[in-house]
């Protein structure tokens, strides 16, 4: 989904599976240990930190060059990312028709479509391979940050430099917006389509560079511990167990109970007692995994997505709008809790462990 949140999985793939590169010979790629989709490409991470890609590159967003803006059935890796063994891939995230990277050392990679400055390079055109986002980097030539970058560090105006202590360490890409957060400074940078206040800040208009957007959680000291992105709307968890929300609510996807759309910060209405340690945000729906187990789902229910039903336990009929955290009750799955949760545009998908072990 263009949901952002890159999600463990075990893909199943073996070794000796095939794959092409943008030449066409094929290669054997490693087992994959994380996957996510967009709206038409996929990315997986290997064993080894080397991002592959597979779907339609047609925007660019399969990152593997001019030879590959088709659509391909088979993984190659993405072009322009520093070597695995040097600066390995950490985070990563599908967006509609762009992707966005971060690697161990912190340093940001963005590629595909860039109509609404989605790529954060400062200009609006697309990106074949992935590319630094250099307003986002450390400075240094001996720094694993600066593999794979050509030229100069030239800011693009507005930009924010990180000054070298930015130690980004998520990313999520939505429709036409990214966000990727930084663990020193307790802060985010959003960019690219904000019309819809989905990236944070009281400007409605769309940002082809990076804004720092301080964090603004209830309780004093929280850092941000993940974020995920929907179409037009954001979600941020912080280390006390809270979530927060921004951007469209035509559906009640920031999950605050109204149907106004927010460019601030507001905390998703959760009971008191629950403390959330995993969010996932699906196109105009989201999901929150508890430190019970417990799955909650909000906002556009039209298909079922949220896997809410009716307030009546006999209903069949579903809730077209959630606007505010339900949990999801799962049949014959007393004995189970939900460890992982993915959604895409008008499906979710959630993967249970026995309890007992």
């Amino acid at each position: 989904s263009s949901s952002g949140s890159s999600s463990d999985s075990s893909s199943g793939s073996s070794s000796a599976a095939a794959s092409s590169s943008s030449t066409g010979v094929y290669q054997p790629h490693p087992p994959f240990t994380r996957l996510d989709a967009g709206r038409f490409h996929v990315l997986a991470l290997d064993v080894r930190g080397q991002l592959w890609s597979i779907g339609s590159g047609q925007s660019g967003q399969t990152g593997r060059g001019q030879q590959a803006c088709g659509t391909s059935s088979t993984y190659a890796p993405v072009l322009g990312l520093p070597a695995a063994e040097v600066d390995p891939v950490e985070s990563f995230s599908c967006g509609g028709r762009h992707s966005v990277a971060c690697t161990r050392s912190g340093q940001l990679y963005s590629w595909g479509c860039n109509m609404f400055g989605q790529l954060g390079n400062g200009g609006f055109g697309s990106s074949l391979v992935a590319d630094p986002i250099r307003s986002l980097r450390l400075t240094g030539a001996e720094n694993p940050r600066n593999v794979g970058s050509r030229g100069s560090a030239s800011t693009a105006a507005g930009a924010v430099q990180s000054g070298g202590d930015c130690e980004l360490f998520a990313v999520a890409a939505g429709l036409g917006h990214s966000v990727a957060a930084s663990r020193s400074e307790r802060a985010l940078y959003c960019w690219g389509d904000g019309r819809r206040g989905q990236l944070g800040t009281n400007s409605v208009s769309l940002s082809p560079v990076p804004r720092r957007l301080p964090v603004e959680f209830a309780e004093r000291g929280a850092s941000v511990r993940a974020v995920s992105a929907g179409h037009y709307f954001s979600l941020v968890l912080d280390d006390h167990g809270h979530v927060y929300s921004f951007g469209s609510n035509e559906f009640g996807q920031l999950g605050h109970g109204e149907d106004v759309a927010q460019a601030g910060w507001t905390r998703v209405r959760f009971p008191a007692s629950v403390y959330i340690e995993q969010i996932c945000a699906g196109a105009s729906h989201a999901h929150a995994i508890d430190a019970d187990g417990r799955l909650w789902s909000w906002g556009l229910n039209t298909d079922s997505q949220c896997g809410i039903i009716g307030s009546d336990s006999n209903s069949t009929i579903h809730q077209e709008n959630i606007p505010f955290p339900q949990q999801v009750m799962i049949d014959h799955c007393e004995n189970n809790r939900v460890v992982a949760v993915a959604a895409g545009t008008s499906h979710s998908m959630a993967i249970l462990m026995n309890r007992l072990r």
